[in-house]
């Protein structure tokens, strides 16, 4: 009978020495490639995921609310301190705008109030200058009437002979009073009120010279032709 043979393969029987060594050997081994099967799935999921989440921030505008603005629906506080950013800007922004419009009301005010102080100034001129121009005919008036020659003083003198009888207080009731016989509409047209023969005699040669000096003696045709004056 041949003697049994010893098996080749290189297993140590169980129950020899060393066996339990090398069953923790082979446990530690499974241990380790589950532990790198895991790190790897970990970090094939964590590039998915952040791949995932750059393809959707392409994709999808940001929208920004209230919460966000003012940071109560922050997640993070970076995100917190990044949004209080956004906010501070658009505060910023905000409080630019509204001084600019302020700066743009006061220089349309300034604009105003120097166009209106222009003419009020324009006005005032005008005014100025037609005052001027009226007092100075009224002088011219009254330097010609005082460099009246004698002679008109003498033609005015027979000219009231003539038409009253040199009578001041002439009221005949033909519709002509006082020494030059004027008409109720002529005395009120030289800027005079009440009757002629109610007027002083100054007052009287005042309005004649001041008709002769406006139509000439036409208003008086009848004694004009007779005494030549013309």
């Amino acid at each position: 009978m041949l003697p049994r043979r010893r098996p080749h393969s290189h297993a140590i029987p169980r129950g020899l020495p060393g066996f339990r060594d090398f069953e923790e050997a082979q446990e530690l081994r499974k241990h380790r490639f589950y532990i790198f099967v895991i790190a790897a799935l970990a970090v094939v999921g964590f590039l998915s995921q952040g791949s995932a989440t750059a393809h959707r921030a392409d994709s999808t505008p940001a929208r920004l609310g209230i919460g966000d603005l003012t940071g109560t629906n922050a997640a993070s506080p970076s995100s917190t301190a990044t949004l209080n950013g956004y906010s501070v800007a658009l505060a910023s922004m905000t409080i630019s705008v509204q001084q600019a419009a302020q700066q743009q009301q006061a220089t349309q005010a300034q604009q105003t109030a120097q166009q209106t102080a222009q003419q009020t100034a324009q006005q005032q001129q005008a005014a100025q200058q037609q005052q001027a121009a009226a007092q100075q005919a009224a002088q011219q008036q009254q330097a010609a009437q005082a460099a009246a020659p004698s002679s008109l003083s003498d033609d005015f003198a027979r000219l009231r002979q003539c038409e009253s009888g040199d009578n001041y207080s002439d009221n005949t009731g033909n519709g002509y009073y006082g020494a030059y016989q004027f008409s109720a509409s002529t005395w009120q047209g030289l800027g005079y009120s009440g009757l002629p023969s109610d007027a002083s005699p100054a007052q009287q040669d005042q309005a004649a010279q001041q008709l002769q000096a406006q139509r000439g003696w036409s208003p008086w045709p009848s004694c004009s032709a007779q005494l030549g004056l013309s």
